[in-house]
This record gives C-alpha cells, structure tokens and sequence, in this order.
C-alpha cells in the first residue's frame, strides 16, 4: 500500500475512529460520576432487556448476536452499579463462550442460531479491553486478588511483550 492509498484510507476512517472515541469518553465519564436513582433504574432496564439469564448480553438489532464489546459494556456497568452478581454472570458466559481462542484473547462474535456459535474468532480489540478494564475495576471494587498473568496465561500478547521490543511485538500482532 503506497502513501496516497494511506492517506485514503486514513480520510475515509477517521470520522469512525473519532466517533468511536467520543462514545468511549461518554461512558468513561459517565463511570466517573457517582450512580443515582435513575441511573440505577437504566441499569435495571438495560438488564432486563439485553442481558440473559445465562449472562449472554443480546443485540437484539442485530440478529441478537453476542459479541465482546456488549459483554464488556455490560460488565462495566455492573462493576458501576456494585452488582456483583450479574458482574460475575457475565463474566463467567464471557469466558466460556468467547473465549474460545488459543491466545486468550475473545472472539468477537457469537450467533445463537449457528453452530458452531462463535461464527468469526477473531478478536474486537475494543472488546477486549472493554473486559479487561471492567475485570480490573471489579476486582479493585470487590477487594478480588486478580492474577492478570493467570488469566491471559495462555495470551501470546503477553509473552511476545517481555520478550522483545514493543516495535517487534506490534508488527508481529496485528489486530491486537
């Protein structure tokens, strides 16, 4: 790719990129501030329409397919709204049913009507660190002892990262 298609494709998703980290800096925010009645009874609406029994958060505006941005969503908001409960609920499907990669990272897509039902294994990266950082504020809300090493064990992101320069590790792993 020369540097005029570059530039091209830069134009044509920097409106998307920048869309995409106002929406970011709105919920960062809105996790910054203390909850208060209403927010708690939109956390309970939300949870009562996207967010299954099993922990399985549904988009219902797209063939009510799971993906690893909406789980992490969702437990953020848990983790905001102390509902440890539906936190773990999440997590524990999260885990199980996305987590289905050799390098620990989550496949982005789940459909319920396919089989098998993670339909696409590649990773959202705003997926994953939409988990991460909710993983990492529940566990400092909830005083749990998180091994970050343990969970991502299996992670090659995280190998790769001791073992070379950061230069190496990014051309290595793209999409990471």
């Amino acid at each position: 790719m020369g540097t005029r298609e570059l530039q091209e494709a830069q134009e044509r998703f920097m409106p998307a990129i920048r869309l995409f980290c106002v929406a970011l800096l709105i919920i960062a925010a809105a996790l910054v501030r203390p909850a208060v009645a209403d927010d708690q009874h939109a956390w309970t609406d939300y949870a009562q329409r996207f967010l299954l029994p099993e922990g399985r958060v549904r988009d219902n505006h797209d063939g009510d397919i799971s993906h690893s941005e909406g789980q992490g969503t969702a437990m953020l908001f848990a983790e905001r709204f102390d509902d440890q409960d539906r936190f773990a609920t999440i997590w524990n499907w999260t885990r199980a049913n996305l987590g289905v990669r050799k390098d620990a990272l989550l496949s982005w897509k789940w459909e319920a009507g396919a089989s098998p039902h993670v339909t696409d294994k590649n990773n959202a990266t705003d997926g994953d660190l939409l988990v991460a950082w909710a993983l990492a504020e529940a566990a400092q809300r909830w005083q749990v002892r998180v091994s970050f090493t343990r969970l991502f064990s299996r992670s090659a992101c995280c190998h790769d990262w001791r073992a070379s320069s950061a230069g190496d590790f990014l051309r290595r792993s793209p999409g990471v």
